[in-house]
């Protein structure tokens, strides 16, 4: 049985991700490879809508697994969305994606005391392979 496999077994559903990302072709890579890998995905493209899409969520009993969102979206400073989120939905894990240098992303999050593991802070341009280690770090499949 794969880890895909076994976690879907234990959680007796598939893995839910929210990508929260303003360029539409980001969104669409990382739509497609979640997606092949059996993983329920959401997306929509600014704070706002993520943050009312992740309460209507809870309010059916749901939530995310992961929230992965760009530093740098519409509505609201990415750090604060992402502070937001741990506040106020703490069982979602927070993942980073951004174009920024990455010391620099590391300082703007933690200047906002949000604590976002270095290792869930990822690179743009993201590829296939950073999807996979993600996956495994995060220990969710690979």
């Amino acid at each position: 049985m794969s880890e895909a496999s076994e976690i879907k077994s234990i959680l007796n559903r598939p893995l839910r991700f929210l990508i929260v990302e303003d360029d539409a072709a980001d969104l669409v890579v990382l739509g497609k490879l979640l997606h092949q890998r059996g993983i329920e995905v959401s997306s929509c493209s600014t704070a706002a809508t993520a943050m009312k899409l992740i309460n209507e969520e809870k309010e059916e009993g749901k939530e995310y697994d992961v929230v992965m969102a760009d530093l740098n979206i519409p509505g609201i400073r990415g750090e604060d969305f992402i502070l937001w989120l741990s506040e106020n939905h703490p069982q979602s894990t927070p993942v980073v994606v951004t174009g920024m240098e990455q010391m620099e992303a590391i300082r703007r999050l933690k200047v906002a005391t949000v604590l976002v593991r270095d290792d869930r802070i990822k690179m743009k341009p993201f590829t296939e392979d950073d999807l996979v280690k993600l996956l495994r770090d995060l220990n969710l499949t690979c």
